[in-house]
């Protein structure tokens, strides 16, 4: 009897855990997205021949936002071209405003962009720890997925840190692993953890045309990209 109510004692409480886990899961990615859709864009990038979504978000009040390189320019016959016009709005918002391109880095797939206006009270993101990732981890990611508008996604960290060798490329880039729902739009957005930190940027996810391919995702740590945004507005301001 005693071994029986033992037993039973310790599904109760493997149940009591498992809920507060799950309920902290739902607390934490509601709380994140309170705190940071007012500093996540939806970006309108506007070539000579199309237009397209993607998400950028901001990491300093001055204005200044971080995308995606790929997001922000277009490769024709191994030539660069610059977007024409960058626009953004924040989530649920058809207000439009204007960005340039401060700088980018292909290799690196980073761009860092800023408002054209002054006058504006933005709210930068809060970045956190990439180098102490866990196989995992619980993550959150906020994109403007096929440009429907900004919309999360939560997921797990499969790889912590991973080097990936493109095979058009032969460039080798350092990045996390996600199995979260990443789609076309989404890049740019932050990637992060369940205390609400940006971890990484949505870079890229696997695809293929013969095989149904889900949950391998991409997003470049936050070391990385913040090692590169500031480098970009040291040599801004020496411009």
């Amino acid at each position: 009897m005693k071994k029986i109510c033992s037993i039973i004692i310790l599904i109760l409480l493997a149940a009591t855990l498992f809920s507060c886990s799950f309920v902290n899961e739902v607390e934490a990615g509601e709380k994140i997205a309170s705190q940071l859709l007012p500093s996540v864009l939806e970006l309108t990038c506007s070539f000579q021949a199309s237009v397209s979504s993607a998400t950028g978000f901001i990491v300093d009040e001055r204005g200044y936002v971080i995308t995606n390189a790929h997001v922000v320019t277009n490769t024709v016959d191994r030539f660069v071209y610059e977007a024409s016009e960058i626009s953004a709005n924040f989530n649920r918002s058809e207000e439009k405003y204007l960005l340039d391109i401060i700088a980018y880095d292909i290799e690196k797939d980073l761009a860092v962009l800023k408002f054209q206006r002054n006058d504006l009270t933005l709210t930068a993101v809060t970045i956190g720890d990439s180098e102490n990732l866990s196989y995992g981890a619980t993550i959150f990611t906020l994109g403007n997925a096929e440009g429907y508008g900004i919309a999360m996604t939560k997921g797990i960290i499969s790889v912590p840190i991973r080097k990936f060798k493109d095979s058009e490329t032969n460039i080798i880039s350092e990045v996390i692993q996600i199995d979260a729902a990443i789609n076309n739009g989404s890049s740019g957005g932050p990637l992060i953890n369940i205390e609400g930190q940006v971890i990484g940027i949505i870079s890229f996810k696997i695809k293929k045309t013969d095989t149904r391919v889900e949950g391998i995702g991409f997003a470049i740590p936050s070391k990385n990209f913040m090692e590169f945004f500031n480098g970009a507005v040291s040599q801004a301001a020496l411009a």
